[in-house]
């Protein structure tokens, strides 16, 4: 071998021992591993929206609240009454996907003379609901038909259990995890219809409806 290439032999096996050594030193250094994170803290919900902070000329439009049915000519045969609820919003912050519901009470109508007018014939079809972002699950919400108010009854609520739900419409058959709810929801109710009976006394009938939301299914 020339002495040339003995030369150049030697200079690639000390950058080869060189290689191997600062590889082995890289590897032999301390390292620290550190543990980043943060908390997430629940809202208050389930609840009605309340955007309107502030309003006190109209507070109420921050709640869904029943308006009153059409006023009606009696004529011998039984009469059809309606009332409308204005779209609502529901939010639920909770971060506990525990589920929701949210109920109508419309009990008995009476008038100034304790005549009563019964209410149990009320009917409403199912409220439409749509998720108001796209981090809004629909899966496990559901709306429900009702009749007969004068008990509370449930015309939308979110239960991560419920897969069947006999007697009301799926919002959602894409097979998602049902998370109950978390997020926020747009509803819009369907018209309240009662039929008023040809017997009735007249008078001016008033009832108290109440529109509520409580946590769980």
């Amino acid at each position: 071998m020339s002495m040339k290439m003995k030369v150049f032999a030697a200079v690639a096996a000390v950058a080869l021992v060189g290689a191997v050594s600062i590889g082995s030193a890289s590897a032999d250094q301390y390292s620290n591993n550190s543990t980043p994170g943060f908390t997430i803290t629940g809202g208050v919900g389930p609840r009605f929206d309340t955007a309107v902070a502030g309003d006190t000329t109209h507070p109420l439009l921050d709640y869904p609240t029943v308006g009153n049915f059409n006023n009606i000519t009696m004529n011998g045969s039984p009469q059809l009454t309606s009332a409308s609820i204005a779209p609502f919003t529901v939010i639920d912050d909770s971060g506990t996907g525990a589920g929701w519901n949210v109920t109508l009470l419309v009990p008995n109508f009476t008038d100034a003379a304790t005549d009563v007018l019964s209410a149990t014939g009320m009917q409403m079809n199912a409220p439409v609901v749509a998720a108001g972002n796209a981090n809004s699950p629909i899966g496990g919400v559901w709306s429900n038909p009702q009749i007969d108010f004068t008990t509370a009854k449930v015309i939308v609520d979110a239960d991560p259990a419920d897969t069947t739900h006999n007697g009301g419409a799926p919002l959602a058959t894409d097979g998602v995890t049902h998370v109950a709810g978390m997020g926020t929801y747009l509803v819009s109710p369907q018209i309240l219809k009662l039929v008023v009976p040809a017997n009735a006394t007249a008078g001016a009938y008033t009832t108290t409806a109440t529109i509520a939301i409580t946590s769980g299914p």
